[in-house]
């Protein structure tokens, strides 16, 4: 009788592929994990522009419909405002912003309501001395 030590060849071959099959499914994690987050990159980033964009819109004190587009860092965005059918003295405002990433065309919308300001004429005082 020998004493012999050390690894048959199939437990070898069993260990070895053990080790693929585990190093395969983490390298898919992480590519489901990279694309994950430069989606989540991707709608941050259309969150921002539409939030922008409307806030540059209220900022001028809307009193009527409109309709505005533009393209920001990659981000498409449409702004429409027109009056509620239900409330004749508000705006319903909605912004669509569209960007791309992996598997086509992603879009975030924001909708909201403003009441329509009527800005009062300016008066001009003369000074008299």
């Amino acid at each position: 009788m020998t004493d012999q030590r050390g690894f048959t060849l199939l437990e070898v071959m069993v260990a070895v592929a053990i080790l693929g099959i585990g190093l395969t499914a983490i390298a898919g994690g992480v590519g489901m994990s990279v694309r994950a987050t430069s989606l989540a990159a991707g709608y941050e980033r259309a969150r921002q522009v539409a939030d922008s964009q409307l806030s540059l819109f209220l900022a001028e004190r809307p009193e009527r419909e409109s309709t505005q587009d533009g393209d920001v860092d990659g981000v498409h965005w449409e702004l429409t405002a027109e009056p509620d059918p239900e409330q004749e003295s508000r705006l319903h405002i909605v912004i669509t912003a569209s960007f791309y990433a992996s598997g086509g065309e992603r879009t975030f919308t924001l909708e909201t309501q403003e009441t329509i300001r009527k800005l009062p004429k300016t008066i001009q005082t003369t000074e008299t001395s």
